[in-house]
């Protein structure tokens, strides 16, 4: 996982996905990713939400409302799992900044 120093920057998943997109990447796809490493993040401790199937079902605009039950999810959680979310979206939006910058990503 990033360096929070890495991280400093960090803004939410709704923000992200809404900005211009300068870094030749494809948000919405890392976004998908997203949103499975964070079911993989809440069953390793024994939670579920199913807000991001609500979201996936939204006909007009299913990418920000992942972004949005991503968001909230955050809200939702014990404190731990909170940093490992928050971890997640650190790790996804520096690999955008990377490439943006030209520089090198773990393949996020």
């Amino acid at each position: 996982i990033a360096e929070m120093n890495d991280c400093a920057n960090l803004i939410t998943m709704t923000e992200w996905v809404s900005q211009e997109q300068k870094d030749g990447g494809c948000r919405p796809c890392a976004l998908a990713v997203l949103a499975g490493s964070y079911a993989s993040v809440l069953a390793r401790h024994g939670l579920q939400d199913e807000s991001i199937e609500k979201a996936l079902s939204d006909e007009q605009d299913p990418v920000l409302r992942v972004a949005e039950a991503l968001d909230g999810i955050k809200g939702r959680v014990p404190p731990d799992v909170q940093e490992s979310l928050l971890g997640l979206d650190c790790e996804a939006q520096l690999a955008a900044r990377q490439r943006a910058e030209g520089g090198e990503t773990n393949g996020v």
